[in-house]
Formats: C-alpha cells, structure tokens, sequence
C-alpha cells in the first residue's frame, strides 16, 4: 500500500514538473517577471525587477553580467552580485557601477582603476569606491573611467589619458577626485570617453574633445579641467554624453553638440558642431539619453530616436541613418530607455525589448543577430530560476519514493 502511494505521489511529481516545463517553453518573452527600469553599457544591457532584482546579459569575460563569473550570456542572467536594494546601476565598457546605502560599489574591469577602490585590479565581486564624501546619489561608468555625485559634489575615477577626470592634470587616480569647480550644484553627469556634468544654471564638459564635444566653442584634443558649454538657453535638467557628442534637456528641448557625422546633432545636417545647437524635435521632451553614435527622448507623444542606425538602433524598421528625430511607432508607455554603443533597449508596460547590433548578445533574445525593430527579451531564463527549488529536490524524493 505504500509503495503505490508512494508511485502515485511519483506520478504527480512528474505530471507537476512537465506542466513547469511546458509553461517555460511557451513562454520564451513573459514569465511574470516586471521590470521597471533598463541600462546599457557598449555592448551590455541589464534590467531591474520590481522585486529589486537585477538581470544582465552579453559577453562577460570581465564579469560585467554581475553573477560572480565570467561565462557570457545571450539573454538576462540573474546578476546575484547586485543587491536588491542597488540604485542608480550603470554599465561602461566593460565595468559597471551602482550606489547602495548611500554608497558607490564598482565591478568589472579595474586596470585603469575605473572601480576607485585604490586598486588596480579586476573585481567580479563589487567593491567600495575610496574618497567620496556624503551620501552618493548618482553614479556613471565610462569608459575607463567612471564618475559620480554626493552631496551635490562631482567625483571621478580611473583613466585620465585625455583629463577625463577633470582634475587639471592627467595623472589616473584609483579613488574617486573631484574635477576643479565642481564642488557644488552638481545635479547630473554622464560619462564615456569624455564626460558632462549639469551644474546650477549651466553644463560643464571635460575629457576628450577633438569633434567639440566638449562645447566650449573649441575643438580641443582634450581638456583636463571642465569647460563650460556654449548656447544654452537655460538650466539643464539631464546630460548624456555618445562616443563624441554630448547633449542635454532643457525645459523640454534637446540640444546636441560635438560629431555630427551620422547626425548626432538631430537638425538635419551633418556638420559638427563645438557649441549647443537645437534638435529639431516636434514634441516636448520628457528624458533624453544617449548612445554611441545616436540619441533617444521620450515623450508624451512616444518615443523618438536620430543619428546612426547601420545595426538598426534606431528602431523604426530600417538600416537609414535619420538626420531628425524619427518616432519609433512600435512601443509605447515607455517609462525607461537606454542607447549603448550600437543598440537601445526601453522598458514599457513591465517588458523590456531592445534593437540594433547583437554581435555580444547585447539585445538579451538568446540570440547574436541583429534586430531592426524593437524585440522582446527572452525572459525564460529569469522565469527558470523560480523553477530551481522544486528540481533541487527531485533527488530526495526519488530517493524516498524508491
């Protein structure tokens, strides 16, 4: 009598486990996961759940993914070295920062000190960045370098090649300085090879510099202390910097400088430009954010993305590079959105898809093809990690069972 108890427990174990299975392959794009916010790196993406957790995926030789390896993953892997109640995550090259308890950790690639943790090393473990005072709010991997606000103070860390770090010299530093005349007012910064911060009333740009990027009026090779930008009509309320452009929002309208070859600068041309110029944009601006060779806003009209799009990051279902915004009519409700070097991602509805190059999996669909349209993550690897429990203990059932 045991034994066929026993059996028909067996029985419903397996019809359990099948049914399980069978939800995770038909549900290769939803798994009742939510996601509320989506970041890029150069060629990384991740995404928070409203639970707090995150998922990254792309190629991980450095441990970008944040899951204490180095294997790469092709679609959204649980990134278990970021704390649920981790804010302000942003991916660089090939390193990531994020703030949590009022405090910047890093992770990744080290060599040019880029995690501040007065070391040069590799970490695949986030650690503390040295030499920020205060609370940090906000925190921006670059290139080689990172960068980030506390208490209304700028800090840089890492490579100085070209005075990324805004300290008037170009000595690299492996714990967070602060870059002259940024002591107080900082509001935003963003950073890649060069870097813009949003202070008081006007924006400040520093670091590599040839395609006027920096917007000081001149096209410096690079600048190791911060250069006010030229043309703006008024405060800026975010900054984002591309590959050798920068741009900001203010009061609803964007304005571009810097290389203007793919038409970064959205106003039809494609002559670079060293001071704020005026993006022909027909709607009002809500967020802005940059990518490699493009931009992105937001707004209540939708989305709306210009510049390059050879891998397809713009989005609008095309290879052809867009002198002016063009909307991107197949998402909406966006709440996030992200530009990595060649791709873009955005979050809407508690989904994410994203679009563009995909040659390190970038675009989280399981796949390395390119997307010229925005494209469902595959999440049925985030849904599998609910699954893990009940299959851990397949052994001692069959174990008892038999």
């Amino acid at each position: 009598m045991v034994n066929c108890i026993r059996r028909l427990l067996f029985v419903g174990l397996v019809l359990m486990l099948a049914q399980c299975a069978q939800v995770t392959e038909s549900s290769s794009h939803t798994s009742g996961v939510v996601f509320n916010r989506v970041t890029a790196g150069w060629y990384n993406t991740c995404t928070t759940s409203t639970s707090g957790s995150s998922y990254c995926w792309s190629s991980n030789n450095t441990g970008i993914v944040g899951n204490g390896g180095t294997t790469s993953s092709h679609s959204p892997a649980l990134a278990t070295e970021i704390p649920s109640t981790a804010t302000s995550l942003d991916l660089g090259s090939s390193h990531a920062c994020f703030v949590d308890s009022g405090a910047a950790y890093c992770y990744g690639s080290g060599i040019s000190g880029e995690l501040g943790n007065s070391a040069n090393l590799d970490s695949l473990t986030p650690v503390q960045v040295q030499g920020i005072v205060g609370v940090v709010t906000k925190v921006s991997a670059g290139s080689t370098m990172s960068c980030g606000i506390a208490g209304g103070k700028a800090y840089c860390w890492g490579y100085n090649g070209s005075g990324q770090l805004g300290t008037g010299n170009y000595t690299y530093s492996n714990s967070a300085l602060t870059p002259l005349g940024l002591t107080t007012g900082v509001t935003d910064i963003d950073s890649g090879i060069h870097s813009c911060a949003a202070k008081d009333a006007d924006v400040y740009c520093w670091g590599y510099g040839p395609y006027g990027e920096l917007g000081g009026g001149t096209n410096p090779n690079g600048s190791h202390t911060p250069i006010q930008v030229l043309g703006l009509p008024g405060a800026a309320s975010s900054v984002c910097v591309g590959y050798y452009h920068s741009c900001a929002l203010v009061s609803g309208a964007v304005y571009c400088w810097g290389q203007n070859q793919f038409g970064q600068m959205g106003n039809g041309g494609t002559t670079d430009t060293n001071t704020a110029t005026l993006v022909n944009l027909s709607v009002t601006a809500t967020s802005l954010a940059c990518g490699g060779y493009h931009n992105c806003v937001n707004s209540a009209e939708g989305l709306y993305c210009w510049g390059n799009n050879d891998a397809g990051q713009l989005g609008d279902g095309t290879l052809t590079t867009a002198l002016t915004p063009v909307r991107i009519s197949s998402v909406s409700n966006v709440s996030s959105f992200t530009g990595g070097l060649f791709h873009t991602c955005a979050e809407s509805d508690g989904a994410v898809r994203c679009w563009g190059a995909n040659h390190a999996g970038q675009l989280g669909d399981g796949t390395i093809g390119n997307r010229i349209s925005p494209t469902p993550i595959r999440t049925s690897d985030a849904q599998e990690a609910s699954l893990l429990l009940p299959f851990s203990y397949i052994g001692k059932w069959l174990s008892w069972l038999f």
